[in-house]
């Protein structure tokens, strides 16, 4: 029997605060020009589909990251 804890699925706001604060922090390391979809996702844990699915732009992305900073 493996001893690995189990992941849980993070789902609604977990998984949103997790995202947008993925954005700003890669925002912050890397400026907007060189912000990627895949880098943010990877911040997260998740996948760039699950960022494309909330936020079809990068511009969209870190708006929301914005917002919930101010």
């Amino acid at each position: 029997m493996s001893k690995e804890p189990v992941r849980k699925r993070r789902r609604g706001a977990e998984l949103e605060t997790a995202l947008l604060d993925a954005a700003w922090d890669e925002l912050i390391a890397m400026g907007f020009e060189e912000l990627t979809y895949e880098a943010v996702a990877a911040r997260a844990g998740t996948s760039r589909a699950v960022l494309y699915r909330r936020w079809p732009t990068k511009r969209e992305l870190v708006l929301a990251a914005l917002s919930r900073k101010a």
